[in-house]
């Protein structure tokens, strides 16, 4: 897979290492998140960064993370339903599993659920939850919030082991 592509995933899955401003925009039965990401992989002393914009939808039946690098051009789109799972990055074979976070795991070394982020972003869970099931998956999770209490930040960090990169996903919604 190319750098890009995998940074990109990265960025998206792990929903937050970077920075990134997530804005809801709730319409008929769909939920939107957008913004900016930035993404950090460091494995043996070298790091990959990468940047750009997501559009995070999600219905009762679809999700859908898209990543554009910073000119605008898509990058990936990670799509979840009852079918299953699949990440489209250009000129490449179309990567499958049953669920987002297996995905996730074989592309950037961690996982990431679309699910358990889009119920993370609505606050259908709350941080305390969220951050107790990211750490048992190994994630830091630290969240920012105005005085409003919406999301302004959130940075999502795990640590290097001797088979996964170290990740920082920032997300900064709009």
């Amino acid at each position: 897979m190319k750098k890009f592509g995998f940074s990109v995933l990265t960025a998206t899955m792990l929903v937050l290492a970077g920075c990134s401003t997530p804005s809801i925009q709730k319409s008929t039965a769909i939920e939107e998140w957008h913004g900016r990401f930035s993404i950090t992989l460091l494995k043996d002393g070298k790091a990959d960064r990468n940047s750009g914009t997501f559009l995070l939808t999600s219905s009762t039946e679809q999700k859908e993370l898209i990543l554009k690098g910073p000119l605008g051009s898509n990058a990936a789109t990670l799509t979840e339903n009852s079918d299953g799972a699949v990440l489209a990055i250009s000129n490449e074979e179309p990567i499958k599993a049953r669920r987002s976070q297996e995905i996730t795991e074989r592309v950037i070394g961690a996982p990431l659920d679309l699910t358990d982020l889009v119920d993370w972003l609505s606050s259908k869970k709350d941080a305390q939850q969220s951050e107790k099931e990211l750490a048992a998956s190994g994630w830091e999770l630290t969240a920012e919030r105005n005085s409003e209490n919406k999301l302004t930040r959130i940075v999502m960090k795990r640590q290097e082991s001797y088979r996964t990169p170290a990740v920082t996903l920032i997300l900064l919604p709009r």
